[in-house]
């Protein structure tokens, strides 16, 4: 990565000069102020901060973001200080903006600089509560380091470094719907702390990939014929090797859910579970199909279930494009058995797929954004130190709703669903029908969010039989 590609990416979204000048100014100060510093990898240290903006300009994150990925260790590893970066920034760019558009800048970059007196990890959730994108920045630095971590020297800290990921980070991305950069810091912390079982499941998802790579290639062509006049992309592919490794793992107490440790990660028992059961693993294997328009999705949609109706898995038809989940997530999704193994087809236009890797880091969808930020509010004001801010901060991120309909069955969701999200679980249609809700006897609006204990009874239009719902939390690491 070199400044000149990170602009022609940039330019994709972003077509003023003006911004794309500060953008380089910002590389041209970091440039200079890392010049005499290089990484363990050997290379120029600008190479970090290159790629950091790389991985924000992929969220199509806004100039000023980019410009304090560039800028993010500038404070902290060199000699600048606030002020003189602040002057240098606004003198080199010609003082072009207002001064509060330069502060701005650096107050993004002050949000993410360590300083010896604080919590640093608590000091990146209070200063996202004034700028939720100083999380953005932390995140995409933080997936850069673990792609090299392997070039750190010190065995122990590259494994401490990767549980304190896989216990912090891994959970922010989750709750922020940052899904993309969640299963990447997975597999990145699972291949340092447990070299040996990755590197098996590695191959055995390369075997899985080799067995389904026929349906999938028929299944593609079957659409290309069908669908002749509709540009479709297709991107098959295997569940992620810790996705794998979690789905032998027995069920976790509560205890072992507040913390993941590295011999839990080690357990070679879990590796013949994976073999004897790999067909009953959920979405194992999976063909995402990108279409142009949400009518699209639902053509194809309709056209692959309704002419494998016999395949279709029963409960495993999902509309998030209508009823999308909290963390903004859109797509159909459903599972069909194929010839070899069951394969999960998940249909989406382009900006539900950039919504669905980076959830709430996705600048361009400001209008549905989840608000986190009230919420991370309220967690920091019943908190009276920082091990409780970090302890309740991961809580958001595995805490589920668990609904318990009158016949047993049990469903997981997020903390805020409402009747209307819990409805769109059961079926499809049935928010459209829903004619009244009642929650704890009281009637109340289909947008009503439920809360602990809540008993909710659920009418349709066609009068059918209601459904009592019992529901209470439950605390879950479930993706």
């Amino acid at each position: 990565m070199d400044i000149a590609t990170l602009l022609v990416e940039l330019e994709r979204y972003i077509a003023s000069a003006e911004e794309l000048s500060l953008v380089k100014v910002a590389f041209q100060i970091a440039s200079l102020a890392h010049q005499k510093q290089r990484r363990e990898s050997g290379e120029p240290y600008i190479t970090h901060p290159l790629e950091v903006a790389h991985i924000l300009v992929s969220m199509h994150q806004d100039t000023d973001t980019i410009c304090a990925g560039l800028l993010h260790d500038v404070i902290e590893d060199t000699d600048y200080t606030k002020e003189s970066l602040l002057k240098e920034l606004q003198y080199l760019h010609g003082y072009s903006f207002s001064d509060e558009r330069y502060q701005n800048i650096i107050h993004l970059v002050d949000g993410v600089t360590k300083v010896k007196q604080e919590n640093y990890d608590t000091k990146i959730i209070k200063a996202t509560l004034e700028d939720e994108r100083i999380i953005m920045i932390k995140l995409a630095d933080r997936l850069h380091n673990m792609r090299t971590l392997q070039f750190k020297k010190d065995k122990a800290k590259r494994k401490k470094i990767a549980l304190k990921t896989f216990n912090q980070f891994v959970p922010w991305a989750k709750y922020l719907g940052a899904y993309k950069i969640k299963y990447e810091l997975e597999d990145l912390c699972f291949q340092i702390l447990s070299p040996d079982i990755y590197q098996k499941l590695k191959q055995f998802q390369s075997v899985i990939y080799e067995t389904a790579i026929l349906d999938l290639n028929q299944r593609m062509k079957e659409l290309d014929h069908v669908f002749l006049e509709k540009q479709i992309y297709y991107y098959p592919k295997v569940k992620d090797v810790y996705g794998i490794y979690k789905s032998g793992y027995p069920p976790l107490d509560t205890d072992q859910k507040k913390q993941i440790t590295e011999e839990m990660l080690t357990d070679e028992t879990v590796l013949k579970n994976v073999y004897q059961n790999y067909k009953t693993i959920p979405e194992l294997v999976q063909l995402k199909i990108i279409v142009d328009t949400k009518e699209d999705c639902y053509e194809i949609g309709d056209y692959l279930s309704k002419q494998n109706a016999f395949s279709l898995l029963p409960n495993t038809y999902y509309d998030y494009i209508q009823y999308p989940k909290k963390n903004m997530y859109q797509s159909l999704d459903f599972i069909l058995n194929e010839l070899w193994l069951p394969i999960q087809y998940q249909i989406r236009t382009n900006q539900m797929d950039l919504k669905n890797c980076y959830g709430n880091l996705y600048h361009e969808d400001t209008k549905n954004k989840i608000d986190f930020v009230s919420r991370l509010q309220k967690l920091i004001d019943a908190c009276s130190n920082d091990a409780e801010i970090l302890n309740c901060f991961k809580k958001l991120a595995t805490t589920k709703i668990c609904v318990t309909t009158l016949s047993g069955e049990k469903i997981l969701m997020d903390p805020g669903n409402t009747v209307t999200d819990f409805a769109a679980r059961i079926a499809s249609t049935l928010p459209e029908r829903m004619n009244q809700a009642y929650v704890n006897g009281v009637a109340v609006r289909k947008d009503y969010v439920l809360e602990d204990g809540d008993v909710v009874v659920i009418k349709t239009k066609e009068l059918e039989s209601t459904k009592n719902i019992n529901v209470g939390y439950q605390k879950q690491k479930v993706d």
